[in-house]
């Protein structure tokens, strides 16, 4: 079970974000969560926006660094509420989360709420293979002292693509977004909306625009970062 259980956690890893065969039935909201201690509890709301019943399962993940690579692992932390449900046509639904845990919050807690859609019983006889849409939100739990992300940015050159590397060496994990590199005056490669997370201790990297577009020496970094403007000047390291 535990093998299983592993096996999913790195399977919702690194297929994050990705799209699937079947379009997603359910909106939900918020699409990330962070609560700050003394507070303990969060909310989903789900809908159903199709005119046919949708069931769906709910779990929790420990999303962690180890050894300075990502992990998700089965939890009894952190439970959801209610862990499986059967949305009526059009239909909304609270998922409440909730850590359980005795031990006092130390700095921060890093989970994932997955939410999968159960594929459609009627389509099961249609000869096509029915594939459930899978929903991976962020939850955090800090304290109120835990220090602000600090982030070494640079950039970095990789199979002609341009690359941003940031370096989480806070406490705190980061979220990016809106990401745009301009060189005298101009934009030279840019990530509109949510780029990805790091985790305290790791180092993630993403293609930013083509290795073709930077002329060398420093260029202007903007971004958004845990909601908060980032500006920088960053250059390129290796060849």
């Amino acid at each position: 079970m535990c093998s299983m259980l592993k096996s999913i956690g790195v399977a919702v890893l690194f297929l994050l974000y990705a799209l699937t065969a079947n379009a997603a039935s359910l909106i939900i909201s918020p699409t990330s969560v962070e609560r700050v201690a003394p507070d303990r509890a969060a909310v989903f709301h789900l809908r159903n926006q199709v005119s046919r019943p949708v069931g769906i399962e709910v779990r929790v993940l420990r999303w962690s660094n180890e050894g300075g690579v990502e992990q998700l692992k089965p939890t009894n932390d952190v439970v959801v509420s209610p862990p499986s449900v059967r949305l009526p046509p059009n239909g909304n639904r609270v998922v409440s989360v909730v850590r359980v845990s005795k031990e006092p919050l130390r700095s921060q807690e890093t989970y994932r709420v997955v939410i999968d859609e159960l594929p459609d019983p009627t389509e099961s006889t249609s000869g096509a293979e029915s594939v459930a849409v899978q929903h991976v939100l962020p939850v955090l739990f800090r304290t109120p002292d835990t220090s602000a992300s600090e982030v070494d940015w640079r950039l970095a050159r990789s199979h002609g693509w341009l690359m941003l590397v940031v370096e989480n060496n806070g406490a705190r994990r980061l979220r990016l977004s809106d990401v745009k590199l301009t060189q005298g005056g101009a934009v030279i490669a840019r990530r509109d909306g949510f780029v990805g997370y790091v985790l305290p201790g790791l180092t993630r990297q993403w293609r930013v625009g083509r290795q073709d577009s930077y002329s060398g020496g420093l260029v202007t970094l903007s971004a958004k970062s845990n909601g908060s403007a980032i500006d920088a000047q960053v250059g390129v390291s290796g060849r």
